[in-house]
């Protein structure tokens, strides 16, 4: 009889023999284990049991019974990223690269019919990316969030204006010769005494031309952008966290420190200049040119004494306009509020990291339902933006 025979009429006797629930269930269980177990491995010649995989005997060196495929069980395996948890921290981070996906994916189909709107996309993208690990999103993917931004930006600096040089018209009058005259005290003067009408050198003719936008300009095209950004995130049943939108209850997944980095990523900056660091120059409202005022200089042509023709202003070289001294012909001027910066004044409640201690439990936690036994909440003066005023 084979050991394997006899272990399991041994088994059997003793089920006969037991009494009570816990030893038949014990011996059940012990049971599968053996029938479950790889069939064993005895000797031929001496009856040892093979321990192990070996070919040959280790006691007597005779050949064994080759080894039999047995399955292995595997563990169940778990997609973490596909199935997350609900609140979990992976799953939450999985929702915010979907929602910066689709903000890029916006950005990029309006990039060049409308780059106002499209720079709002770019910009919200980047003030979710804060809350991202580096090992989740990639630099290259980050640093394309900003060139995207850059590109908005600068196809929005420039616009189109009615050209100065002919108010619009296309054409300019300017004087071709002058007459000589005898003035009120007996001097001799000259007064144009004939005038020609000549294509616009500047504009061609077209009465308009590319310019670059004044503060003033980008203000009113930044500002519908962002009207236009918030009319379809709206529509796409987002809710307001600070001046980002997310999905509906997903504010509430974060964590404080997420939420305050949130808010203060997306902050509009300075109050004076927007955030643009420049405001207009108020001499030459923003244009950078003011009109030459050369003696004798009409549209930036000296008509000529007697029949010699006219000649280009010596002053303004025929342009009719000259740089603004005040602004070096730039238009713009450093904002005095910011001094050139761009960014707004940090709140001094919580030093600009729009997380403060809780005014309502003074941070003592504990049952409060504000801060929820923490202590700190988003500061109350800037709403977690981290800045003064909004």
């Amino acid at each position: 009889m084979s050991l394997k025979n006899l272990f399991f009429l041994t088994i059997s006797g003793y089920l006969q023999r037991a009494r009570g629930t816990v030893w038949l269930a014990a011996c059940g269980i012990l049971c599968a284990m053996v029938m479950m177990a790889a069939p064993l491995r005895i000797c031929g010649r001496c009856g040892v049991e093979a321990l192990g995989g070996e070919a040959t005997c280790l006691e007597c060196g005779g050949a064994l019974p080759a080894v039999e495929n047995v399955p292995a069980v595997e563990a169940p395996q778990t997609d973490i990223a596909a199935n997350p948890a609900p609140g979990d921290a992976r799953a939450v981070t999985d929702e915010l690269i979907r929602v910066i996906g689709d903000d890029v994916r916006a950005a990029r189909d309006l990039e060049q019919a409308q780059p106002n709107v499209a720079m709002e996309f770019y910009r919200h993208a980047i003030g979710l990316v804060r809350v991202v690990p580096q090992s989740q999103l990639s630099q290259e993917a980050r640093d394309g969030l900003v060139a995207g931004l850059n590109r908005c930006r600068q196809a929005i600096a420039r616009g189109e204006r009615i050209c100065s040089l002919c108010n619009g018209t296309g054409k300019r009058v300017v004087a071709s010769k002058k007459g000589v005259g005898t003035g009120p005290r007996g001097l001799s003067s000259t007064t144009a005494t004939a005038s020609v009408s000549l294509e616009c050198e500047r504009c061609h003719g077209l009465g308009r031309m590319p310019a670059a936008r004044t503060i003033e300009e980008l203000r009113v095209v930044i500002g519908q952008g962002r009207a236009a950004f918030e009319r379809q995130m709206h529509a796409l049943g987002r809710v307001s966290c600070g001046r980002g939108f997310l999905p509906a209850g997903m504010e509430d997944q974060l964590t404080l420190q997420e939420r305050a980095l949130i808010r203060s990523g997306l902050v509009d900056g300075c109050t004076e200049c927007a955030g643009l660091a420049r405001v207009d120059c108020t001499v030459c409202k923003g244009f950078g040119v003011m009109n030459c005022k050369a003696r004798g200089c009409e549209n930036g042509r000296v008509a000529g004494v007697g029949d010699a023709p006219a000649t280009k202003c010596t002053t303004c070289h025929g342009a009719g306009e000259i740089a603004c001294v005040t602004c070096q012909g730039n238009g713009t001027v450093s904002c005095r509020v910011c001094k050139g910066t761009g960014q707004g004044v940090r709140c001094k409640t919580c030093g600009g990291e729009g997380v403060a201690q809780c005014t309502a439990c003074r941070g003592k936690g504990g049952d409060c339902k504000v801060c929820n036994g923490a202590g700190r909440a988003l500061c109350a003066q800037c709403f977690g933006e981290g800045v003064k005023g909004r």
